[in-house]
């Protein structure tokens, strides 16, 4: 049978446990809020490596396809001209430009992995 000064010692022995466990809740917490903050400070560098990772995805899969559909997504897309200027400017009509311009971004989808 325990004694008196046996529950006493295991009681103060509980008691020590809680407080490591909550010292070391303290620290973990710190530890996260810190390795957080880290985190958010490199977000603007892995935004930009991701957008010229994009890019260089794009201009790989650009070079992949057929020189009319490379045209008319370099129109479209970065040159920003309309479907009646494009039409104008390759001497075809407005739907048929629409509609190759349709086939050359599925297969840059395809190309960049996508699937259509």
């Amino acid at each position: 049978m325990a004694t008196l000064l046996d529950l006493k010692q295991r009681i103060r022995s509980v008691e020590n446990i809680g407080k490591i466990t909550r010292a070391m809740q303290l620290v973990a917490a710190a530890k996260l809020t810190r390795a957080q903050s880290r985190a958010h400070g490199v977000r603007p560098y892995t935004d930009e490596l991701d957008r010229v990772l994009t890019a260089w995805q794009v201009e790989a899969a650009l070079e992949s396809l057929p020189d009319a559909s490379r045209e008319l997504i370099i129109l479209r897309k970065y040159e920003e001209l309309t479907f009646p200027e494009i039409a104008r400017r390759l001497g075809k009509s407005e739907d048929a430009c629409r509609m190759a311009f349709s086939r050359a971004m599925a297969a840059l989808t395809i190309a960049m992995g996508g699937t259509r």
